[in-house]
């Protein structure tokens, strides 16, 4: 089994059930992915980790700043000096003012907010804060890990008491629990077989019907959330397992695994080809492509588009990158793991 292809199936499964969740499917769909997807990228990165980093922490975190840091500032800027050109061709409501642009770049550059076009990159900023507080809690943590993940759970489910906001809080420290979970998991070198996998993916998507949460949860949600996330997250690694065997298949898949980064950076402008087709199908009025993530109306089965080209149109970016020869001379531009 080639263990680096298999992690890219992770990967690809993941960034995939990211894309079919923005896009406005089912309530029933929709419900299953928020479970487990996002948890499911702290655990990998979790699972990842090499034991090396934990006695060179200053190289770690310059190799995260790098990885993580590097693309958030770049791809926001980039994004930021299109406003003008994205509100004139209608894929934006709102037109930017200089001063504007400004405070908005310095928020970029102390690496804060981000732009409705780049939604999903709060998941960049999660995860570096993420990977360094872990880093730190598993240097001087040696033993009773399993009490870390506890405590760590804990926490986030007692934040909702404090007196303030504490959303982001409660849910960075979820995705520490999921990170060293997949620590955990790599350690005792956990496999999950393919009829668990089915089983357990089942069971999440029972437990859907009944329950919708996502990794933004709260209070006493936070303990059942974090444990029906593992029994998703399990079953994607047994999947990918499964996948891994099958040639064809699991070579798109590893393509895909590649090019989490810039799928996850050009998945909603992506939609916006699906929503032109739209706006010319039922003659809506062009203001109508500025609609986020998607065009609302008569959306019937078009999440299956918008899932198709939200994963296609970027992959074809990536591969062209590639082929190019990084002409940004940057890879972490375009890859995230």
């Amino acid at each position: 089994m080639d263990q680096s292809r298999r992690i890219n199936i992770v990967k690809a499964l993941c960034i995939i059930l990211m894309v079919i969740g923005h896009c406005e499917p089912p309530e029933g769909v929709r419900g299953f992915i928020y479970l487990f997807h996002m948890p499911a990228f702290f655990f990998l990165s979790g699972y990842l980790l090499k034991e090396k980093w934990l006695d060179q922490p200053a190289a770690f975190i310059k190799k995260r700043l790098c990885t993580l840091y590097a693309p958030f500032v770049f791809w926001e800027l980039i994004f930021l000096l299109l406003n003008g050109l994205f509100f004139r061709l209608h894929l934006l409501d709102t037109q930017l003012t200089g001063h504007e642009m400004l405070s908005q770049a310095f928020q970029f550059i102390t690496f804060r907010g981000h732009q409705p076009l780049l939604n999903g990159y709060w998941f960049l900023k999660t995860l570096f804060f993420c990977s360094v507080i872990c880093l730190f809690l598993l240097k001087f943590v040696r033993r009773g890990r399993l009490w870390l993940v506890a405590a760590l759970v804990a926490a986030a489910g007692c934040c909702q008491l404090l007196p303030i906001e504490t959303t982001m809080i409660s849910r960075l420290l979820l995705a520490c629990a999921f990170y060293i979970t997949g620590v955990l998991a790599a350690r005792h070198q956990v496999e999950v077989r393919l009829p668990y996998a089915l089983a357990t993916l089942a069971m999440v998507a029972v437990i859907s019907i009944f329950w919708h949460q996502s990794i933004f949860a709260e209070g006493w949600e936070v303990v059942p959330y974090f444990f029906v996330s593992l029994l998703g997250t399990g079953g994607i690694f047994g999947i990918a397992t499964a996948l891994d065997r099958l040639k064809g298949i699991a070579g798109l898949l590893d393509h895909i695994g590649r090019a989490t980064l810039t799928i996850l950076t050009f998945h909603f402008l992506s939609f916006k080809l699906v929503s032109l087709l739209k706006i010319t199908m039922w003659h809506l009025p062009i203001e109508s492509l500025a609609e986020f993530p998607v065009v609302h109306v008569h959306n019937g089965y078009f999440w299956l588009i918008y899932s198709l080209i939200g994963v296609i149109v970027p992959l074809l970016v990536y591969c062209l990158y590639e082929r190019c020869g990084h002409p940004l001379g940057n890879r972490s531009l375009i890859k995230l793991f």
